[in-house]
């Protein structure tokens, strides 16, 4: 009896162990950060730093989620040697480490739908890039300030703001070879020389913002008998007219903000220096 009691002792045992060891299992799988996740943002990673910078850093994931939205950590470490190189001191310049860069990753796959193809995959591209480009597209968008009570920006804009995309490495790479001198240029300047830079992945983005408060009767009437389907040319011509259309290269991207108004305004010019659809739907940068 006695032995019968030992053996049902022990295989409860084993049974119970059994059973954490399986729901221990679960929960590392669980939790674990699966390579469709990561591999993205390695893959990513390494092109990025070798097309832009020129280095070839270590790039690290976590092995499991960081919080319950799916997020995890993606390190860089860059060696000595690769730190002293020129462009990487101007991307390191900002960063409060001087050793290693790092951000928080989450799934790169657009949750935005009914874009086509193509956009889908600059979107997913942008989610796997932004991060890794994050110092140097700040450093673009310092430039792009202005003075202090933003005359150049208002007279170039007509009240709107400038902003400046692209989805190529190549152009990262140029702008930070540059840099150095482009913050010693006066803004007219600034934008000759990113103007020049400018292709159909790399434009202008310029941005109107109208509260109601600067809209006419008329027009407000106007824009409910439209059904949100976009603005008539007078209302395009008076916020957005053809001498603000001429200061930026053709294939600029304007998007005009109505307050209350659910629908994008989103155009860009042609040859003739007029309004049309834009090419994008959902403009992204890296």
């Amino acid at each position: 009896m006695k032995q019968k009691t030992m053996r049902w002792a022990r295989g409860c045992s084993i049974g119970c162990l059994t059973i954490m060891l399986l729901f221990g299992v679960l929960i590392l799988t669980m939790c674990h950060v699966p390579k469709a996740e990561y591999g993205s943002y390695i893959t990513a990673g390494n092109r990025y730093y070798r097309t832009v910078l020129g280095i070839a850093p270590k790039i690290t994931h976590d092995w499991m989620f960081a919080d319950e939205d799916g997020g995890f950590d993606i390190t860089v470490k860059l060696t000595k040697a690769q730190r002293k190189k020129a462009l990487t001191r101007l991307y390191m310049k900002s960063m409060s480490g001087d050793s290693e860069y790092s951000f928080r990753g989450t799934s790169t796959t657009p949750n935005i739908v009914g874009l086509s193809k193509q956009e889908t995959m600059l979107l997913e591209q942008s989610n796997e890039y932004s991060e890794f480009n994050q110092p140097v597209s700040e450093m673009l968008s310092g430039l792009l300030e202005g003075s202090a009570d933003r005359t150049e920006i208002n007279d170039l804009t007509n009240g709107g703001e400038i902003r400046f995309y692209s989805t190529e490495l190549a152009f990262w790479r140029r702008f930070l070879e540059h840099y150095t001198w482009l913050k010693t240029r006066p803004f007219k300047e600034r934008i000759q020389w990113l103007s020049r830079q400018t292709n159909s992945r790399t434009y202008f983005y310029i941005k109107k913002y109208i509260p109601v408060k600067e809209m006419s009767t008329g027009m407000l009437a106007n824009l409910i008998e439209s059904d949100d389907e976009g603005l008539s040319e007078p209302m395009m011509k008076q916020y957005l007219p053809i001498e603000i259309i001429r200061n930026f290269p053709v294939g600029s991207l304007y998007e005009i903000e109505l307050e209350n108004q659910q629908s994008r305004n989103l155009y860009e010019s042609n040859e003739a220096h007029e309004l049309i659809k834009s090419r994008y739907e959902y403009p992204v940068s890296y």
